[in-house]
């Protein structure tokens, strides 16, 4: 697989910085979805660490991410705009780990700039 690059991985990192749990697949939502069923069995609480996607940061990656109570997710791939909308309204912390620069946080939303002294 490490040939063709056909096979997906989801990790969940624990709150202590170690990999607790690795899934993979040929399908990048299969693998995501075998590590919140091995989670789910394993009666982790998944906001208490991470997740990483290697695949495609997709709109349907950001529901399951969120219906499973993923705290954050991190992607080795950029988000498309409206991923990045739905990370926001639903409160997930959104990290694209690019190949050769540094990480980009992409959510929770940026604070708004003050307006005439008063926060909003």
């Amino acid at each position: 697989a490490r040939d063709s690059g056909a096979l997906h991985a989801a990790l969940y990192v624990d709150g202590n910085g170690e990999i607790a749990l690795c899934r993979e697949d040929i399908g990048r939502h299969n693998a995501l979805d075998k590590l919140i069923g091995a989670l789910t069995l394993q009666r982790r609480t998944p906001s208490k660490g991470f997740v990483v996607v290697t695949s495609r940061c997709s709109l349907e990656l950001i529901h399951k991410a969120v219906r499973a109570g993923i705290g954050t997710l991190v992607s080795l791939s950029a988000p498309t705009h409206l991923t990045v909308e739905w990370a926001r309204r639903h409160h997930l912390n959104l990290i694209h780990l690019p190949h050769h620069s540094a990480p980009r946080v992409y959510s929770p939303a940026p604070a708004l700039p003050e307006q005439n002294g008063c926060q909003p």
